[in-house]
């Protein structure tokens, strides 16, 4: 749906949204860590970044060209900064993966339920992905979309809500270790499953 509203308004290809350019950028400039939380001068920068290449007020351009300028903001920055780019890649993965989802709530002890949570969810998909190892291939319906999904967030910015999407596949790829663990046999295939 987001597709076809674009391509009406803009009437160019934008397959989700045009605050894509501006995730870029969050996600690839001199004052990330990876999230939308910037080291001071990051407005500066930003504006000047703009300025540079033709935009003297955000509201001057269209939504459309806002986005293309962001990008080009970020891939610029990217091609000239190899080695901080992917210094904020690994920035970003944690921020993906290690964060709970809870890190902006007061509540400690909600944060630790949620980090413990996680805990044991990584080590049961990494204990599934062992005992299952021979069943790499038919996994795949799995991994390729937890894959493709962090990867496009260690292109643009991370959030820790960002993983939402994967946690139910996780939570597949967990009870395929459970299963596997109390029926050994069946998964490595030498009788029936039950």
């Amino acid at each position: 749906p987001w597709t076809i509203r674009n391509y009406e308004i803009h009437h160019a290809l934008v397959p989700v949204s045009t605050l894509s350019g501006l995730s870029l950028v969050y996600g690839n400039n001199p004052y990330t860590h990876g999230s939308s939380k910037f080291d001071p001068g990051f407005a500066a920068w930003y504006e000047a970044q703009r300025r540079e290449r033709g935009v003297t007020h955000p509201d001057s351009v269209s939504e459309y060209e806002r986005m293309k300028v962001d990008q080009r903001i970020a891939l610029d920055y990217m091609l000239t900064h190899p080695g901080e780019t992917l210094k904020h890649m690994v920035q970003k993965a944690y921020v993906f993966w290690v964060y709970p989802l809870s890190h902006q709530q007061p509540n400690t002890g909600l944060k630790l339920l949620m980090m413990a949570a996680d805990i044991i969810l990584y080590l049961g998909v990494a204990v599934g992905i062992g005992i299952a190892r021979h069943l790499r291939k038919r996994l795949t319906i799995f991994w390729v979309p937890i894959v493709g999904f962090m990867g496009v967030h260690l292109v643009l910015h991370a959030e820790a809500r960002y993983r939402i999407p994967v946690v139910p596949l996780l939570c597949v790829l967990f009870g395929g270790a459970i299963m596997a663990w109390q029926n050994r046999s069946a998964f490595i295939g030498d009788t029936p499953a039950l």
